[in-house]
């Protein structure tokens, strides 16, 4: 073959090869099972959306409303959409790039900015440019360009899912923190009343000379202590009600919440041996993957 005729042959070869390593996963070697496994039992609890999980209707709507109005939510929503719009960008420079302009001219002696002797009388003019450009990408650097953008944009998804994932289970952690501590503050309140209608025992009994003063003097301290604890309980109840708020993106105050306490068995019970194979469908382990691999293409 003459090396006129393998030139073409020779471009399109180095036309398909890039200039740095592709990215590998790192091998993890894991043992196929270990003491104690319960697979299926994982793979059912991983599988389930968290409003199977939290069958409650009131968190529910709490978690409904977070992942709307929830500002960390927007700022992740918002990466995502510029790292698409960057992706897209940076995509477009692999296909060919079209451009076009166009001017008009009026004027008497000139035409385009130029003299121009038309005999004193007015002239028109009107031109129009087309063009075309299409950069060879003979080893590769906007195919690596294209990638990393790609996994950038991956990575920040994954960003996404993580905050969501987040932002459900702090939800739901203070809604139950809220329910605990509406189950302690009612408790305290019955012991105090408890220890109030003691007290009155007590000091009926030392008026009628069957008592002594170390009882009512007992009976009024343990009055005392219990009754010390609900402003506490309630302090640390507002504080969780302004947390929430927080997390919904809403302003400060009271979170509506049943009054009765929450059913046995309200959340299932996680199952002992989990596979550590469910760490690869987390998302911040998923972003931290992804910004390897766009790493990895920057080489």
């Amino acid at each position: 073959m003459r090396l006129k005729e393998s030139l073409p042959l020779v471009a399109f070869l180095l036309a398909g090869c890039a200039i740095g390593p592709d990215y590998r996963r790192p091998a993890v070697p894991s043992p196929a099972s270990f003491l104690g496994e319960s697979q299926q039992e994982g793979k059912t609890l991983a599988d389930l959306a968290w409003w199977d999980i939290c069958p409650d209707p009131t968190l529910q709507g709490l978690i409904k409303e977070a992942l709307a109005h929830g500002f960390d939510v927007r700022i992740a929503e918002a990466r995502v959409g510029q790292a698409r719009a960057v992706a897209a960008q940076v995509h477009g420079q692999l296909m060919p790039a079209l451009g076009y302009d166009a001017a008009a001219d009026r004027g008497r002696n000139a035409l385009f900015g130029n003299p121009y002797n038309a005999g004193g009388s007015t002239s028109n003019g009107f031109e129009g440019y087309l063009s075309a450009a299409w950069e060879f990408d003979l080893w590769g650097r906007v195919r690596r360009l294209d990638e990393a953008a790609h996994a950038a944009y991956l990575a920040t998804e994954q960003g996404r899912r993580a905050v969501r994932l987040t932002l459900v289970a702090d939800v739901a952690s203070a809604y139950f923190d809220l329910l605990e501590l509406d189950q302690e503050r009612a408790i305290a309140s019955n012991a105090t009343d408890s220890y109030g209608e003691s007290l009155k025992l007590f000091n009926r009994r030392l008026e009628g000379g069957a008592g002594s003063r170390l009882e009512s003097a007992s009976a009024e301290a343990a009055l005392e202590s219990s009754a010390a604890r609900i402003p506490e309980i309630e302090r640390q109840i507002a504080l969780r009600e302004f947390q929430l708020c927080v997390l919904l993106g809403r302003t400060p105050g009271p979170v509506a919440r049943p009054g009765s306490p929450p059913a046995e068995g309200l959340l299932p019970d996680v199952p002992a041996g989990l596979p550590s194979s469910l760490l690869e469908r987390r998302p911040d382990v998923l972003e931290a993957e992804e910004n390897a691999r766009a790493a990895n293409a920057g080489i």
